[in-house]
């Protein structure tokens, strides 16, 4: 059905991701609060967009999002994300049909997924090491999931990689590859400075503006308001961070030349297994960190101003967290690059022999 913000969220929605994860010690349960904030009228994506909504209680869930504005290909597009299905494909063959019918009547000549609301949020699904678990915010799902896609017409579109493995070798290489862009950067004047809580906190403005110039190329990317960015990533984002391994560049006038976002791997604290669960919004990085075993840190965001790219920046800020995290880190890796992304070129020769961290990813797509 057509949403409307100020509708009653049904909670059947949230009641198929139970079911559908039901025993499964590694699912990191979603907030039915934030759920329904997100399909709330606080959400400013409802200020122009639209959105549908359809749900086959305890079997099937999928919604549906469009923006007149977005093109991509020079055609208008459609979304659907939150989908979550037991392995019952009769039911995602009537859901997805009423999505699609009411994508054309939009004026949407492509469907893409699954995105929620817009790649700002979480988007794709798992391929494969479904037994590994996931951490905070990667795609994780059944194993059916990529079958019934295909099944409904669906192709994948673009593909994502985690990789990564022994932190102490990956040093190693790292040293290895970033020698020439170390020298490089010191010749342009280039200071490399852990990128604390507090700085992340104070410079959000200066981070939203240069978030906006690094990533408006990207694949169906959406501008959000500085106030929806500060809200979305701001102090939440600040708790959860690394401070010990993120990376901040500063060219010679003291400007943010590039950044490197790191995460702990909080996934065996939030996952549905875990003994004393922590949800994934009340994670704080000083309490929590304490508490993973031989932790994983997740080389997660990386920025670089226009003017300083294809100066081996990526190179040298991988460098510097790698050797920053090596007091604090059992094994590290880059997640979720895409196949294309020179990110995940210099990873594979980074994490090269000490690869046990690899999964893949997929973001489908289909014609109307």
């Amino acid at each position: 059905m057509d949403w409307k913000s100020e509708n009653n969220f049904p909670d059947e929605f949230h009641g198929v991701a139970c079911e559908v994860y039901r025993g499964d010690p590694n699912w990191i349960p979603e907030s039915p609060g934030m759920l329904k904030l997100a399909f709330g009228p606080h959400n400013r994506y409802f200020d122009k967009n639209s959105a549908w909504i359809g749900c086959e209680p305890d079997m099937a869930r999928l919604a549906g999002f469009y923006n007149p504005d977005l093109l991509i290909n020079d055609q208008h597009v459609a979304f659907f994300g939150y989908w979550e299905t037991i392995d019952a494909y009769h039911a995602n063959r009537k859901l997805f049909s009423e999505f699609e019918s009411w994508a054309r009547d939009k004026g949407a000549v492509t469907v893409y997924g699954p995105i929620n609301f817009t790649t700002f949020g979480s988007y794709r699904i798992r391929l494969d090491r479904f037994e590994d678990g996931c951490y905070p915010g990667e795609p994780y799902n059944p194993p059916y999931y990529p079958r019934f896609l295909e099944d409904l017409g669906f192709k994948i579109a673009y593909r994502y990689m985690t990789l990564g493995g022994d932190l102490h070798q990956a040093y190693q290489r790292s040293c290895e590859i970033s020698k020439d862009d170390m020298k490089r950067a010191d010749e342009n004047g280039i200071v490399f400075v852990p990128l604390t809580h507090d700085f992340l906190l104070k410079s959000l403005e200066s981070l939203y503006e240069l978030v906006d110039a690094v990533f408006s190329g990207n694949f169906a990317y959406t501008k959000i308001s500085s106030e929806e960015f500060k809200a979305g990533f701001g102090a939440t984002l600040a708790r959860n961070i690394c401070p010990e391994s993120s990376v901040l560049a500063l060219d010679s006038e003291g400007n943010i030349a590039g950044f490197f976002i790191n995460l702990p791997d909080y996934g065996l604290l939030c996952r549905q297994g875990a003994p004393n669960r922590i949800a994934p919004g009340q994670l704080e990085y000083g309490k929590h960190f304490q508490f993973l075993m031989k932790p994983t840190l997740l080389l997660k965001t990386v920025g670089i101003q226009p003017k300083w790219r294809n100066q081996g920046l990526f190179t040298v800020m991988v460098y510097f967290c790698m050797k920053w995290a090596l007091p604090h880190y059992s094994r590290c890796a880059g997640a979720t690059m895409r196949e294309d992304n020179y990110s995940l070129n210099i990873a594979r020769r980074v994490f090269e022999g000490c690869d046990d961290i690899k999964r893949h990813y997929g973001l489908f797509a289909k014609s109307l």
